[in-house]
């Protein structure tokens, strides 16, 4: 018999991706990595139809009572079924080793997620950061795994956590946005700016122009919507179209 599966990922970082604490760190931190992998993975999970916990209601996910989610990452009780280690510089090189089998959906899921990352977000913290976190995909071992809609359809369990945010449905993402642009959109939905008690929900890359945004109910999302340039705006149906 074999040993467990490794799977490789070989990532460029043009800038620096933050994994670190309030100190500037330029090694990259494995558990920062994962962090910022699973946000993106429970906000795709969440938009699918499935569930995620989040910080304030994890203690829902206990054991083999767990939100899809934590089915791959782990909780209290339910170990995670990967391992990551990574390199660092501007080629990043992650391997993902197994501890427990993954099922092909989990590793399209995987997959599709870094591609959201890639082409449309951002990796590690500091998001608000003008620069932080781009990355390019140039070799990955999980280009082949594509979850098909019918999988999803058997994997996801549709109960469990109630966390309904971030979720891929209320996130808008714009290409080639202006200073303008940026400036309008967060004065006409000011929820974007933050508040004492939460960040805030607008990221303005410079080095790729490009810019994300999302709202934590439908009445915000609404508000995105109106004062968003249309022909540049990429939403949860475009995503769904490309990837799925």
């Amino acid at each position: 018999m074999g040993g467990p599966r490794v799977f490789r990922i070989k990532l460029q970082a043009p800038n620096e991706i933050w994994t670190g604490d309030h100190k500037k760190s330029n090694v990259l931190r494995e558990t920062g990595l994962i962090g910022s992998i699973r946000w993106w993975y429970e906000a795709l999970i969440r938009a699918l139809g499935g569930t995620a916990c989040g910080p304030i209601d994890n203690s829902e996910c206990n054991g083999r009572m767990h939100c899809d989610a934590c089915e791959l990452f782990g909780c209290t009780g339910w170990s995670r079924k990967f391992i990551l280690r990574c390199s660092n510089g501007k080629t990043i090189r992650i391997s993902l080793t197994e501890l427990r089998k993954m099922k092909d959906v989990e590793l399209g899921l995987l997959n599709t997620t870094f591609k959201i990352i890639e082409k449309y977000g951002a990796m590690g913290g500091k998001l608000a950061h003008e620069k932080y976190g781009i990355i390019r995909i140039m070799e990955s071992d999980l280009d082949e795994f594509q979850p098909e809609k019918s999988q999803l359809k058997g994997y996801l369990k549709k109960k469990g956590s109630r966390c309904e945010n971030p979720n891929l449905k209320r996130f808008i993402f714009i290409e080639n946005p202006n200073i303008q642009l940026v400036k309008n959109l967060k004065n006409k939905c000011s929820f974007l700016k933050g508040s004492k008690n939460g960040g805030k929900r607008y990221f303005y890359k410079t080095s790729e122009k490009r810019l994300f945004a999302y709202a934590l109910n439908d009445g915000e999302y609404r508000c995105l919507i109106r004062y968003a340039p249309g022909d540049r705006v990429t939403r949860w149906d475009d995503l769904l179209e490309e990837l799925f």
